[in-house]
Order: structure tokens, then sequence, then C-alpha cells
């Protein structure tokens, strides 16, 4: 019995257990102020919604308690999910936390970061007047996801031309369909970035419609010299802009208008100057290319249509395989640790050590006072001053607000 005492005490002993223990100390040291680092930053956004917001304070308690385990079903950080919900707040949308949810499905499904997914949704919300609705949001996001699944352009690039063209687009009664594919089509057709072709379209059917105006490039703005030059070079080809009902004029639909120049523009021979004039009028100095891309791939624009169809749940079937990757798995367990981090600082018992230890503190810094600068007081105060910041439970506990 006592070899085996002498023998665990040598165990207990040896360089290598006691390396273990104060590597697992540092460990454990290390990630419990993380943790808190992770509980402030959470505190500070949930006092910004409360700026913001007409929630309660009880209301606000909740969602930080609600945003651990949101946040972990889609394999995203608590605080990155909250500030996601700031931001739906800020924009004046009183169902945050869903269009909170919904920017992180973009986020997963389509690799975007948090601004561009949220700029993206609310364009999107703002153009096609949806007023918040999830399920007319969510239905956008998944047949756009599924529409960069089956073609070569990415939903980062599409959300770029969309969050540009969305509203330019809808004003002259461009469905979320026709956009996504005419859109599509250019990025794909040209690999052009999404910011560029979200403008060269937006120039293109500005045209079209005989819409003056700036299109974004430059210094360039469509005049009525410009916009004659284009009714002009379409009515050469047979084709008119504008049509006749009950003896009202109207500008026709700008979808079928690039349909019939598509089927024109594809039947001349490459070196024509119809061609050549086509891209010259309608497409100008810096939309020519995309124009060229979109006729020329007419067919791609048609499959991208039929690619738009029954895609629902394209995005979330997405985010739960990226929730389930080393990432998403590391950002659960991140949650995890956190939220019980701040249950642990929130319990009587540690309130009640912390308290204690604030006014063991008191009574040093008496002592210190009347003794002076000594090296072994300075250096207990120092802990405990420490322990006094780390640990008020009013900053690190329960998120407070």
């Amino acid at each position: 019995m006592n070899q085996l005492l002498i023998t665990i005490k040598a165990v207990l002993d040896s360089a290598f257990f006691q390396n273990l223990k104060n590597n697992l100390k540092e460990f454990i040291k290390e990630n419990v102020r993380l943790a808190f680092e992770d509980l402030k930053e959470l505190n500070t956004i949930l006092t910004e919604i409360s700026k913001t917001s007409n929630l309660t304070k009880t209301q606000l308690n909740e969602l930080g308690d609600a945003a651990f385990e949101t946040a972990s079903k889609l394999g995203r950080k608590a605080s990155d999910f909250l500030a996601d919900v700031r931001e739906m707040y800020h924009a004046g949308y009183k169902n945050a936390e869903e269009l909170a949810e919904l920017s992180a499905l973009a986020q997963n499904s389509g690799n975007l970061k948090a601004d561009l997914a949220n700029d993206y949704i609310m364009a999107s919300d703002a153009a096609y007047r949806y007023s918040g609705n999830i399920e007319k949001l969510t239905a956008l996001l998944d047949a756009q996801n599924q529409v960069t699944n089956r073609n070569a352009v990415t939903m980062e690039e599409l959300a770029n031309a969309t969050k540009i063209s969305a509203s330019q687009l809808a004003n002259v009664n461009i469905g979320e369909n026709e956009m996504t594919a005419l859109l599509g089509t250019g990025i794909s057709a040209t690999q052009e970035s999404g910011a560029i072709v979200g403008r060269a379209v937006n120039g293109i059917i500005m045209s079209l419609q005989q819409i003056q105006g700036e299109t974004g490039f430059e210094t360039e703005i469509l005049d009525a010299e410009s916009l004659s030059k284009v009714e002009e070079r379409c009515k050469s080809l047979g084709i008119e802009l504008k049509t006749m009902h009950n003896g009202m004029v109207s500008l026709r639909d700008p979808m079928e208008i690039l349909k019939e120049l598509a089927y024109v523009y594809n039947t001349l021979p490459d070196d024509s100057t119809q061609k050549a004039g086509i891209l010259s009028d309608i497409g100008g100095k810096y939309r020519s290319n995309v124009l060229s891309g979109i006729l020329s791939n007419w067919d791609l624009y048609e499959k991208m249509l039929a690619d738009y169809e029954n895609a629902g749940g394209s995005a979330l079937d997405e985010t739960m395989k990226s929730a389930e990757s080393w990432e998403g798995s590391l950002n659960r367990l991140s949650n995890t640790w956190t939220e019980t981090i701040g249950n642990i600082a929130n319990s009587d018992a540690v309130i009640t050590m912390i308290n204690s230890f604030n006014s063991l503190l008191s009574v040093l810094n008496l002592v210190t006072n009347a003794l002076g600068p000594l090296g072994s007081i300075g250096l207990g105060v120092g802990l405990f001053s420490g322990l006094k910041n780390v640990g008020s439970p009013e900053t690190y506990g329960r998120i407070i607000v």
C-alpha cells in the first residue's frame, strides 16, 4: 500500500504530469477569458438593440438566451447571429430575428459575408415590396441558390447584382425569376463581377424603356439623344419599343423586346454592321459586353428561368450541411461553452463569492493605503482587482441589458 502511494506521488510530481496540469489550467483559463469576451460582446449588441427596438428588458434577455440555440442550429456564433438581428432592427424591421435567420441561411448556402447577405435581403425586400415577408424572401433565396448551383455563377456575384438591380428591374415589372435569369446569364456569359453586370443590366433596361438618367458607370447619363438612337436602331431591326392599346401608347415589356433582339442578333453574321450597331447603340461604351453575352446566350437565359422553379428548401438543405462542417461544429461548441460560463457566472454561489472578493478588496485597499507600495501587497491587489473586473455579474453574468 505504501509503495502504491509512493508510486502515485511520483507520478503526480513528475514533469509530464505537472506540464499536463499547467497546460490544462492555462487552456481553461484562456477559454474562460474568451467566453467572458463573447458575453461582453453579446451584452453590447443587446444594448444597441434596446435603443432601436421596443423590446422590454425581459424580451431582450430572452433574445440573448435564444440566440445560443438558434445560432447553434445554423452553425453560427451567437454574437454573429445577434449582430444580424441588430442590423435588421436598425433597418426598421419588426421581425428582425426571422430576417437574421434568413441572413444566416444566405451566408451558409451562398458563402456570403454578413454585410452582403443583409444588404441583399433588404434590397430584394424593398424592390419587390415584400414588407419583410419571410416566405417570399425565402422563396427568392431558395430559387436563386438553385440557379447558382446549376450554372456557372456564384451566389455572391448574383447577390451583388441583385442588390444593385432589383429596384430598377422591379419598377418596370420584371419578375424575380426574369431578374435572376437575366443577371445570372450576364454573369455566367461574361464572367464579369455581379456589380458590373448589375449596373449594365440597369442601363440596358433603361434604354429599352426610354428612361433618362445615370447608369452607374462613371459619369454616363442616358439622355434624349442616346435614347432616340436606341429606338431607331430597334426599328431598323423590325422591333418596336412601344405599342398601341385602346388608343393609348405604352412601352412594351422589356423582356419581350430583349427576346426579339436576341433572335435577330443571333441571325446576323458576326462581322455585320447591324450587329455592331446593336451593341454600340443599346450597349453603349460600358454595357456592350454584357449585352452581347445575354443576347448570344438566350438559351442559357431560358434554362435559368426553368432552373428557378421548384427550389423550395434549397438554401436550408445547404445550411444544414454547412452547420455539420468543422466550422459549424466549432461554432456550436463555442456557443455551448460561452452559454455555460454565462450560466455559471449568473449563479448565486458565484455572485456571493464575487461580493466577498469585493469586500476583501476594500479591506486590502485600506491596508495598502496605510502600508504604502510594498511589493507583496501590490501583487495581491493586482490579483484581486483582476478578479473584480472579470467577475462582475452586471457585466458578465446572464446577458443583462
